[in-house]
């Protein structure tokens, strides 16, 4: 027979049996509160009720009062009521400019410089006062360094600053970083003497100036007592040059070596006066007492041993020279300037007779003939054709051959050629070419000894390498043949 149990005194009580009420139910009093951390029992809120403790429940008014946010960026915003940015720096925070606009120090990482394996990339350190004219600059290890020059630590074989002084002047190498004060005397009172040696820091090419007698000295030799100077003076006065004075004038005092102007002649005063009408040069009843002529006239100047003539103010004077002589068939010429070409004598020769003369006049069968054109000339013809003005038939003999001409082709990578020809045949070795690129000009010539029977005609001629596309060659103008009888 079983056995029960009564366990009614154990109802409600601690750690007994939980007691149910007429629902059947636990009551509420003996279930725990619910937390946060922990299930238990909720209280369901009254519409509206903000006790602690109770949950709001869904139909719950305050639920369905949906509202728009407002905007609130400017409160976030510099000198907003919360501001998110600051100024100060801090771990996390959001930097913020300064009032000068700039970030503080503070916010960047500072650079940490190379020390053998690599730094770091940030904020340069600042520099100190005096930093900038002491020309600093920020080395690779992160500090402001000073420049090595002249003025600080050098590295070996360096010149430095303190190697010499003002009085010193100047340094001279002597090897490979080597080098060496060369003092100079810029004030001295008197020349120097073979004390003022290597013992007084003299040396080779000093330099001593004696501000008394206006003299310059170079040494030669600093040997200890026996020091060579050498006086770097002007030397022995040399001849005295014509002194040019401008139109002669009356009651004017000249020198012996003035050098007057007066009608169309050049005179040079050959003994110190006051000038008079009596000693006018050229007209004067005793001017060849005082004056000599230089150039005009009947006479002629003086090229050998004559001293040149010097420009004083600014005018220039007018020597005039003989004119060439031209040769005869009897007898030599003389030499002299060339006689002047008039106008219209631009393309004329002048010839051993001393007569300027039109090449074409030159009668067939002289020595020396010329043919030449100016006019401008093109041509697209792909064999050897005449140029145009360069053809010359003179008599049976051997003749020097000489043409010349300014040509270009106007196509890029296409060749305009020239050559001399005789008697339809072309010389071998005659032929130039130029080209290359689009119209760049080039001047072409070349010589030949031929011989001619009196019929045959020796000209130049030309051709291209290909006219496609409208290419040809072309010459400016100026060109020319000449031929010289040789035999």
């Amino acid at each position: 027979m079983a056995t029960h149990l009564d366990h009614t005194p154990e109802k409600g009580a601690a750690n007994g049996l939980a007691t149910l009420d007429g629902s059947v139910l636990v009551p509420v009093a003996q279930l725990p509160a619910a937390t946060t951390i922990a299930q238990g029992a909720v209280e369901l809120a009254t519409d509206g009720e903000v006790a602690a403790g109770v949950v709001v429940q869904g139909n719950d008014a305050r639920l369905a009062d949906a509202r728009t946010p407002t905007n609130h960026a400017a409160s976030h915003q510099n000198g907003g009521v919360d501001e998110v940015a600051t100024a100060t720096p801090a771990a996390n925070a959001i930097p913020k400019a300064a009032g000068d606009g700039e970030l503080v120090a503070g916010w960047l990482k500072s650079m940490v410089g190379d020390s053998g394996a690599g730094g770091v990339k940030g904020a340069v350190p600042a520099p100190a006062t005096g930093d900038a004219a002491a020309h600093k600059y920020l080395d690779a290890g992160g500090a402001w360094t000073e420049p090595v020059d002249a003025t600080s630590v050098a590295a070996a074989g360096a010149v430095m600053d303190s190697d010499f002084t003002p009085g010193e002047g100047f340094m001279r190498k002597t090897g490979a970083g080597t080098y060496t004060a060369v003092k100079s005397n810029l004030t001295g009172v008197a020349a120097p003497g073979a004390g003022n040696d290597s013992t007084q820091g003299y040396g080779v090419s000093s330099i001593w100036i004696d501000e008394v007698l206006n003299k310059v000295y170079s040494c030669a030799d600093a040997s200890v007592g026996a020091a060579v100077w050498i006086d770097q003076g002007n030397g022995a006065a040399g001849p005295v040059g014509m002194v040019w004075q401008g139109p002669w004038l009356d009651a004017t005092g000249y020198v012996v070596n003035d050098v007057v102007e007066n009608d169309d002649s050049s005179w040079i005063c050959i003994q110190a006066h006051t000038s008079a009408p009596v000693t006018e040069p050229g007209v004067g009843a005793s001017y060849t007492s005082v004056w000599e002529l230089v150039s005009g006239g009947t006479g002629v100047v003086s090229v050998g041993g004559t001293a040149p003539i010097v420009s004083s103010g600014g005018v220039n004077p007018v020597i005039s020279i003989s004119t060439m002589v031209g040769a005869t068939g009897g007898g030599a010429g003389a030499s002299g300037s060339v006689p002047q070409p008039v106008a219209g004598q631009q393309g004329f020769l002048l010839l051993g007779n001393g007569v300027w003369t039109d090449p074409a006049t030159i009668a067939t069968g002289s020595a020396y003939q010329v043919a030449s054109a100016l006019d401008p000339i093109a041509t697209s013809s792909l064999t050897d054709a005449p140029i145009p003005g360069l053809t010359l038939t003179p008599p049976a003999g051997t003749y020097l051959v000489v043409w010349g001409a300014t040509i270009s082709h106007n196509k890029s990578g296409q060749t305009a050629f020239g050559s001399v020809w005789v008697g339809g045949a072309q010389i071998a070795y005659t032929e130039r070419q130029i080209g290359g690129q689009a119209n760049n000009l080039g001047n072409a010539s070349s010589q030949a000894i031929v011989t001619v029977n009196g019929s045959q005609a020796i000209e130049a001629r030309w051709r291209v390498s290909s006219n496609s596309g409208g290419g040809m060659g072309s010459s400016p103008g100026p060109r020319s043949l000449t031929i010289l009888k040789v035999a």
